[in-house]
């Protein structure tokens, strides 16, 4: 089941705020931020490419996804944890 409105309201305040606050605004080579996926939030990074510095390379720094009333996290390490 996806997320709610009202659940994705609250991850957009947190995350947009989290996001907001990682980077300062004079940092140009890079950009923090996240998507939501039906039950999954991703954060991720972004840097320039190395040989194509105009285009943005994407990586994931973590995987959060709702599943009732569990609370999991994928790490870096891509398994989940409580």
């Amino acid at each position: 089941m996806a997320l709610s409105e009202i659940q994705q309201a609250e991850v957009n305040r947190r995350l947009g705020a989290f996001c907001d606050a990682r980077v300062p605004p004079r940092a140009h080579e890079v950009r923090v931020g996240f998507r939501i996926e039906s039950t999954e939030v991703v954060l991720f990074e972004e840097r320039p490419a190395f040989q194509a510095p105009h285009e943005w390379r994407e990586m994931a720094v973590a995987k959060f996804r709702y599943v009732g009333t569990q609370r999991l996290c994928q790490h870096r390490d891509l398994c989940w944890h409580a």
